[in-house]
């Protein structure tokens, strides 16, 4: 058992909603980051009775954050070498 599916099924014992970013490997090979999100339904009694879930691709957020973590910590190396010859 993945590590993915162990986490999913320790999600849906916890009974609560999932809300996470995770990478889907898509029919044409690619991976592209998706944020899902299950939300539990319950009757009456609090009984689950079923899940709404929903997924949205987010690839090209998580990479502009990456790309703009990259930049940053670039900027924060530049600022150190420039402190340094002041």
């Amino acid at each position: 058992m993945t590590a993915a599916v162990t986490e999913v099924i320790r999600i849906l014992k916890s009974r609560k909603m999932f809300d996470e970013q995770i990478r889907i490997l898509y029919p044409d090979g690619a991976y592209r980051w998706t944020r899902a999100r299950a939300v539990p339904i319950r009757d009456a009694q609090g009984n689950i009775v079923r899940y709404v879930t929903f997924q949205i691709d987010v690839d090209d957020l998580k990479r502009a954050e990456d790309l703009l973590a990259a930049e940053v910590k670039a900027w924060d190396r530049a600022g150190g070498v420039l402190n340094h010859w002041q």
